[in-house]
């Protein structure tokens, strides 16, 4: 009965806007299908995903998304209902402000990924831009926040949806997060991005957990090469505790040779500090889990890995996606868990992953991927493979 109200008041909803503004409306099938060879699982999620976007007034625009998630995990069934997005912009000359559920994610892609709760501005300034935000992440659905920087955090995270508790399994960690950030595309043949960022532990929890980042990327386009690295100081502050730092960083490279179809080839690398017992440097932790990895799936936290990704396009319609990773633990005590048998070795394993994307019509998409993890010999760990179905239409 809960879900049919909420879908019900999804459609009331779209349609009213349908029907006193200027709105385009649409509606995705998004099925996916797992399985999972080291736990024998099979793994099965069909979404229904509602969006509107409508136009308010010559600079004012609405855009909101919502969807009801039905997933089989260990032979039992799940009903997940959540908001999107839901965001309104409004721009005046050089200035853009939004407002509502809306995206946001760091210049280096390593601190903060996601959509919040919040607002945000950005204006010209000068030959760059600048921008503000201030975020709120309690009343986000808990497996798309991906935040979990505390043991109970993560705990809560892995406990599945109860809807006799609902609000107690849920919703998001409760955090806010401001961020300030610069970019100046026209410093000579240099693209520069800076951000500051602060994120503030509203648990009301005895240790709250505190932190705040400063980042910087730069990118240097030359040719058909593209040169891209950057990094971050983070520092923690834990209640009771001194203060210390943490740092993360990433390099890479890529290679886009000319063509009517375009591939592209990227190697890199990223790094993250690791725990150095009662030193002032710590492990490094970001504000939301952006998974390492396909299969492995780590939190950048203890953790370093060298990348090469290949996607050729085989066809306008086809293409073909490579991916492989090695992973190495920058310490021997924040990354402790599968495939970690010998604790006293920093090599992980070597993850290879494929995917075929095939695009026979504008609505209707269908991704075929899998892959392997190997670990290291030293910890005498199965090989664990993965294979994935994943199906999108647009219904309308």
């Amino acid at each position: 009965m809960k879900l049919h109200r909420f879908g019900a008041l999804v459609l009331f909803f779209c349609v009213v806007l349908q029907t006193a503004f200027s709105a385009d409306l649409g509606l995705l099938l998004d099925q996916t299908a797992e399985y999972d060879e080291a736990e024998n699982t099979f793994g099965y999620t069909g979404k229904l995903l509602p969006w509107v976007s409508a136009s308010l007034g010559k600079d004012t625009d609405l855009y909101a998304s919502a969807g009801v998630a039905a997933k089989l995990e260990n032979s039992d069934w799940t009903f997940v209902p959540e908001l999107l997005r839901m965001s309104l912009s409004f721009r005046f000359g050089d200035s853009r402000l939004e407002a509502g559920r809306i995206r946001y994610a760091d210049p280096l892609n390593l601190i903060a990924v996601g959509t919040f709760d919040g607002l945000s501005f950005e204006t010209g300034l000068g030959t760059g831009n600048f921008s503000l935000g201030a975020y709120y992440t309690g009343l986000l659905y808990k497996k798309t926040a991906h935040i979990a920087m505390t043991t109970k955090e993560l705990v809560d995270y892995n406990s599945p949806l109860d809807w006799e508790d609902f609000g107690g399994t849920y919703f998001s960690p409760r955090r806010a997060l401001a961020q300030a950030a610069y970019s100046n595309p026209y410093l000579g043949p240099l693209r520069l991005k800076l951000a500051l960022l602060g994120q503030f532990d509203a648990s009301g929890e005895e240790n709250l957990y505190h932190s705040q980042y400063l980042a910087m990327q730069l990118t240097l386009p030359w040719k058909i090469v593209v040169f891209e690295g950057g990094g971050t100081a983070e520092l923690i502050e834990i209640t009771g505790m001194e203060p210390k730092m943490a740092f993360a960083g990433k390099l890479g490279l890529f290679l886009m040779p000319p063509g009517g179809i375009q591939d592209r080839l990227y190697i890199g690398g990223s790094w993250s500090s690791g725990s150095q017992g009662g030193d002032s440097v710590t492990a490094f932790m970001p504000f939301t889990t952006v998974s390492q990895g396909k299969i492995l799936r780590a939190k950048l936290s203890g953790i370093a890995s060298v990348k090469a990704e290949y996607t050729a396009r085989l066809h306008q319609s086809l293409a073909l996606e490579l991916e492989s990773q090695y992973f190495i633990r920058t310490d021997l005590e924040t990354y402790a868990i599968w495939p970690v048998q010998d604790p006293d070795s920093q090599l992980l394993g070597f993850e290879a992953y494929a995917r075929l994307v095939y695009n026979p019509l504008s609505d209707l998409r269908f991704n075929l991927g899998g892959g392997a993890f190997i670990p290291a010999p030293e910890h005498n760990a199965d090989i664990r493979w993965q294979m994935q179905l994943n199906v999108i239409i647009a219904l309308f």
